[in-house]
């Protein structure tokens, strides 16, 4: 066996994502991309892990279009404070899987003035505690730095500036735009009397 002589799990699961389980189901196969996953994650390559992933997962597609490999689900939610509900939807947890689009749709079509309060209890979202506006507010933008409109890296960069962003340690959050602008001149939270080192974990 190729694997047992050679120690080299990478090409084994490189040419068995082309097959398995498109064409084949093998166990041993199985095992070799769990290996290779778990390799890759232990160096430290998680973006290449993921192109994998998401790779293997296209390569699943039987010749009527059906998906075989189920995408990895998302492991990151945004909740209320207040309700411990999903932001992002309002649906329950199960009415989330029923309907993932669904729920998309309703985050991404709510009225202009319920951008910056939960769906569910309407109590309001946390506020960036750089600039102190609420969290689902779009960040105020210098007009001499608008992007250009066909630039379509300098669209997607505008897009990143509203995006929450949170330390996992302190839980402090800040539009992404003004995260990356404190954190580039400063150490420690925004927030006083906090001295997480939130840019150093």
């Amino acid at each position: 066996m190729y694997v047992n002589r050679t120690n080299d799990v990478q090409t084994a699961a490189l040419i068995s994502s082309f097959a398995v389980p498109r064409y084949f189901v093998d166990i041993r196969a199985d095992h070799w991309l769990d290996c290779y996953r778990s390799l890759l994650n232990s160096w430290g390559m998680y973006s290449t892990r993921a192109r994998f992933d998401v790779g293997r997962t296209r390569l699943s597609k039987s010749q009527d279009n059906k998906v075989l490999v189920a995408a990895a689900p998302k492991q990151v939610y945004l909740q209320c404070l207040k309700c411990n509900k999903n932001i992002g939807s309002v649906g329950t947890g199960a009415e989330m899987g029923k309907s993932k689009d669904a729920a998309l749709i309703h985050f991404n079509q709510r009225r202009r003035g319920d951008d910056n309060v939960c769906p569910h209890c309407r109590s309001p979202l946390p506020r960036c505690a750089v600039c102190l506006l609420t969290l689902g507010t779009p960040v105020p933008v210098d007009l001499s730095q608008k992007p250009n409109d066909s630039d379509i890296r300098s669209r997607n960069q505008a897009r990143f500036r509203d995006w929450f962003s949170f330390c996992m340690s302190c839980n402090h959050g800040a539009h992404a735009v003004h995260a990356e602008e404190w954190f580039s001149k400063h150490y420690v939270c925004p927030v006083p009397d906090c001295s997480c080192r939130c840019n150093s974990k």
